[in-house]
């Protein structure tokens, strides 16, 4: 995962390369090279959109979360869930 530089706007420039051909002729056993191939690299450039969301808790929700909690402590452990 690419991050973005800290204040260098909302664009990240990634590189991509093109696959490589078929290779045109077999490697046999004389040792000979085989004939270069260029390597194609395009730069791609990704702006990036930011989404959020956030969830209100009140009260209620947390209780119902402690007593979750609860319950689940006293069938690990009984004396953790209530020290």
């Amino acid at each position: 995962m690419k991050r973005l530089p800290a204040k260098g706007g909302r664009t990240l420039r990634m590189a991509r390369y093109d696959r490589l051909p078929t290779a045109p002729v077999p490697l046999g056993p004389s040792g000979a090279t085989p004939p270069a191939t260029p390597l194609v690299r395009m730069d791609i450039d990704a702006t990036m959109s930011f989404y959020g969301l956030y969830v209100a808790v009140n009260q209620q929700v947390k209780n119902n979360i402690v007593a979750c909690l609860k319950s689940v402590l006293i069938d690990l452990d009984p004396e953790v869930a209530f020290s």
